[in-house]
C-alpha cells in the first residue's frame, strides 16, 4: 500500500475521488433532508447540521477540483515553493477541521434533536416533537425518515473527514519522499 501511494501517479487523484464521492452524498443527504423540512414546515427540527454541510460541502468539492487540477496540470509538487506546499497542506487541514465540525454538530443534532432520534436524548423532556413529524420509534413517519437520514449525514461525514486524513498523509508522504531523495 504504501509503495502505491508514493510511487504510483494516479495514487492522490483516486483518493481525492473517493472524496469527492463521499463529499457529493454528503451534500446530496444535507439537501434531501432541509427540503423535506422546508416541505413540512418544520425548517431546523433536526438542527443546523443540515445548514453547515450544505455551506461547507460545495466548498470542499471546489477544493478538490483545483487540488487535482495544481496537482496534475501545474507544476510538480518537489517545484513548488516551501509557502506553495505550507499553503496547499494547511487546507487539507482547514477541511479536516470544516469536517470534524460539521461530524461534531451532527452528532449534537443526532442527540439533542426533539425528534428523539437516539434512546439517549437529554432535553427531550425540554422541547417536544412536532406533531406533524411522528414519532422517530414508529417506523415510516418523517421524524423516522429524517433521523434514519441524520444518522447517514453523520456516517458519511466521518468517512469524508477520514478521507481528507487518508489525502493529507499520502500528500505529505510524497512531499517528503521527494524532499528526502
Amino acid at each position: 500500500m504504501q509503495d502505491f501511494a508514493l510511487n504510483n501517479a494516479f495514487a492522490p487523484l483516486i483518493f481525492r475521488f473517493a472524496n469527492l464521492a463521499l463529499v457529493l452524498c454528503t451534500l446530496g443527504l444535507a439537501g434531501h433532508i432541509r427540503i423535506q423540512e422546508h416541505r413540512t414546515d418544520l425548517i431546523g427540527v433536526i438542527g443546523s447540521s443540515t445548514l453547515f454541510a450544505i455551506i461547507v460541502c460545495p466548498l470542499a468539492i471546489l477544493h478538490v477540483f483545483v487540488n487535482v487540477y495544481i496537482e496534475y496540470f501545474g507544476r510538480p509538487i518537489g517545484l513548488w515553493e516551501i509557502r506553495t506546499k505550507m499553503f496547499h497542506t494547511l487546507t487539507e487541514l482547514v477541511f479536516i477541521c470544516l469536517f470534524s465540525s460539521m461530524l461534531s454538530l451532527s452528532f449534537d443534532d443526532l442527540f439533542t434533536s426533539p425528534l428523539e432520534c437516539t434512546n439517549y436524548t437529554p432535553y427531550a423532556r425540554f422541547s417536544l416533537p412536532p406533531a406533524t413529524a411522528g414519532s422517530s420509534g414508529v417506523e415510516g413517519t418523517l421524524a423516522d425518515k429524517i433521523c434514519n437520514q441524520q444518522i447517514a449525514l453523520v456516517a458519511f461525514t466521518f468517512l469524508s473527514m477520514i478521507m481528507y486524513i487518508a489525502v493529507l498523509v499520502v500528500s505529505l508522504f510524497r512531499i517528503f519522499v521527494r524532499v528526502k531523495r
